[in-house]
């Protein structure tokens, strides 16, 4: 049965002052909507309108939408036609599965609605069959309006908190990306000055070139990943319609770390079957992931150490690794590492350019629907271990190259 709304809010004025008043209260101070829906459905079973009540929102895993599923017509349409539905003697089977305590001889659904979507349901039942819900039909379609309205309020003021948080980390990014444009400025220009005063001491001016040379280039990279961490703040970046093969970019991300691992005598080495399936992912961006990683692992590596680039298909993702030779990060420091949000608790101790480095290439690979997460182990260093969303389900040239020289 329906029940035109205009009609409904003139039903408030029959209410009981006090109940409504009491109800208010807690949409006012209710902190979520799973404690608003607890507390708003026991205030009914208080106030005797039912013997029993629960709130169950469309899109939970809840035992609710297995009992109005398309088995039972009458409630299938609670959710197709938007209509309240009164079942007298429910199925006991039904009744185990709302959490009812004991066996209804009543049942009332009672759709919630935002516009025009069903967005979750009231279900109130009687549990003696003296009792006649029925009567409150009007009232608690009423207070059904009521709940819908507040989860609503509540769910919109999640979503802002979230982003608020998401642009204080945003925020706390742009601040680190700042600091380390200006460090490298500043070794620059500090170096630059110093180079002009000396003209005599070859060995200071060398070491003065040197350091140059490293800023500028660390500098000139900040720089050009500035593009990709746009883009990946406004999300989603589309996947290319051609999709990437694996190998070819794995062994050109390794030619250009290679130069660096050889500085140190640390052995660079890649593993990669010959074929592997396309990823959805730009073959730009996917070198520079890798790339990134590769170059924080030359720098947690002690020297003559080993980093390893491996590549497989597993669950339907290509996965990629990267591993070090350094000491393991402690588990509880992983987050300081991955998340900006977390960046401003890290220890001076940390190199600022890994987990820069590391986090752009975090935020590339979320951006197209890949997964990067670190594992550590004792005598085993630190894993990055990247998931990418397959683009096709046919073989791509991989390539093999066990070497590190």
């Amino acid at each position: 049965m329906n029940l035109n709304y205009s009609a409904i809010e003139t039903i408030a004025a029959h209410l009981e002052p006090q109940l409504l008043s009491r109800l208010t209260d807690i949409v006012a101070r209710s902190p979520d909507v799973k404690t608003l829906g607890d507390a708003f459905t026991a205030e009914l079973v208080k106030a005797g309108m039912v013997d029993w009540a629960r709130m169950s929102l469309t899109g939970e895993e809840s035992d609710a939408e297995d009992a109005a599923s398309p088995r039972h017509k009458s409630r299938y349409d609670l959710f197709v036609r938007a209509m309240t539905v009164v079942e007298n003697d429910p199925p006991a089977e039904v009744c185990r599965r709302l959490g009812c305590p004991g066996r209804a001889s009543c049942l009332i659904w009672l759709p919630m609605m935002a516009g025009p979507e069903v967005i979750g349901v009231l279900i109130a039942a009687s549990l003696t069959p003296a009792a006649d819900p029925r009567k409150n039909l009007p009232a608690l379609q009423y207070l059904a309006g009521m709940l819908s309205l507040a989860v609503q309020v509540k769910q919109l003021r999640l979503e802002k908190e979230t982003t608020q948080r998401q642009d204080a980390a945003w925020n706390n990014f742009v601040d680190l990306l700042v600091h380390e444009l200006k460090t490298s400025l500043t070794t620059v220009v500090s170096s630059a000055g110093l180079l002009k005063e000396e003209k005599d001491a070859d060995e200071l001016k060398t070491r003065l070139v040197q350091n140059l040379g490293d800023s500028v280039a660390h500098l000139e990279a900040t720089i050009s990943e500035l593009p990709n961490i746009v883009r990946a703040r406004r999300r989603p970046l589309r996947a290319p319609e051609d999709y990437t093969a694996v190998g070819p970019v794995l062994r050109e991300a390794a030619a250009q770390v290679k130069p660096l691992a050889a500085k140190r005598q640390q052995r660079l080495t890649l593993d990669c079957p010959a074929s592997l399936p396309g990823v959805a992912v730009g073959q730009g961006q996917l070198k520079q992931i890798i790339v990134n990683l590769l170059t924080s692992a030359t720098e947690t590596t002690p020297d003559a150490g080993e980093i390893r680039l491996r590549a497989g298909e597993a669950g339907g993702a290509v996965v990629v690794s990267v591993s070090d030779g350094g000491p393991p990060i402690p588990r509880e420091r992983h987050r300081e590492l991955l998340e900006p949000a977390h960046w401003l608790d890290v220890d001076t101790r940390w190199l600022p350019r890994q987990r820069f480095r590391v986090a752009v290439a975090k935020l590339l690979v979320e951006t197209y629907g890949g997964q990067l997460r670190l594992e550590s182990e004792k005598g085993y260093g630190n894993t990055f271990v990247l998931r990418l969303p397959l683009g096709q389900t046919t073989g791509q040239p991989g390539g093999i190259d066990r070497g590190g020289e």
